[in-house]
């Protein structure tokens, strides 16, 4: 049984709810990904899609100074490295296109 731990992304690349929106949307572009985990003391406070950048920004806002946490999608779903990757199958009755794996509570 292949583990998620095993296939997951390394390093974890994350921002911060302060976060400015085009700052995580530069990160997002270099390390061509299309999610960042949102991150407080370690923990996830929630996810940033380049999804959620296009459909929720506030019309005529200028987004300079946004920060992350204006747009970012707060519900979190999360995995374990132990978990067997079938655990994504969550995946296919829930509205989330990804899950975040966690040590002990922690990214």
């Amino acid at each position: 049984m292949i583990e998620v731990g095993q296939i997951m992304s390394r390093p974890v690349i994350h921002v911060s709810p302060s976060t400015t929106v085009p700052s995580a949307a530069t990160l997002m572009r270099d390390a061509n990904v299309g999610i960042l985990p949102v991150l407080a003391g370690g923990h996830a406070v929630g996810v940033l899609t380049d999804r959620d950048i296009i459909t929720r920004l506030p019309p005529g806002v200028c987004c300079a100074k946004l920060p992350v946490n204006a747009v970012m999608t707060a519900q979190v779903y999360i995995c374990h490295d132990t978990d067997p990757v079938e655990t994504e199958v969550v995946l296919h009755f829930r509205p989330v296109c990804s899950l975040i794996k966690v040590d002990q509570d922690f990214i």
